[in-house]
């Protein structure tokens, strides 16, 4: 089955959607509104699969392009569409990129852990091997 027609997944971003919708019905922020709720999610479904292989293959210069464009070129394209300010851009950045790395573990790395292919993925396999020659170094008291 395609990544996009994933049942939960599909779930996930509808209640991820919503929790946008009525967080910007709550907080009533300037620049916070439904419509870059929907661009900004729609956005980060779209383009998760590509950013998790550009992770997977080490590719940090289209994974960071991916992950701007999704928390701030649409952000500040949408504001500039609606004539609105762009005052809150760097908290909008931070808040927005926490959301995004918290999709890509929703929706790549615990599928990846559940299916038992963590071991296998090659951004795994070097963070192993530096652990695992770091304790070679060290002697049986932990010390090196």
């Amino acid at each position: 089955m395609s990544w996009y027609l994933m049942p939960w997944r599909i779930a996930t971003l509808l209640i991820g959607l919503l929790l946008l919708v009525l967080g910007a019905d709550y907080y009533q922020f300037g620049d916070w509104d439904y419509g870059i709720s929907a661009l900004m999610a729609l956005a980060t479904y779209a383009l998760m699969p590509r950013f998790h292989a550009a992770l997977l293959q080490r590719d940090g210069l289209v994974a960071a392009l991916i992950l701007v464009f999704c928390v701030d070129t649409t952000y500040t394209a949408y504001l500039q569409a609606m004539e609105m300010t762009l005052e809150m851009r760097w908290v909008n950045f931070g808040a927005s990129a926490s959301l995004f790395g918290f999709c890509w573990i929703v929706w790549c790395l615990l599928p990846m852990l559940w299916q038992g292919k963590i071991r296998s993925a090659p951004l795994f396999k070097s963070v192993r091997d530096i652990s695992s020659r770091r304790s070679l170094r060290q002697g049986s008291d932990g010390r090196e």
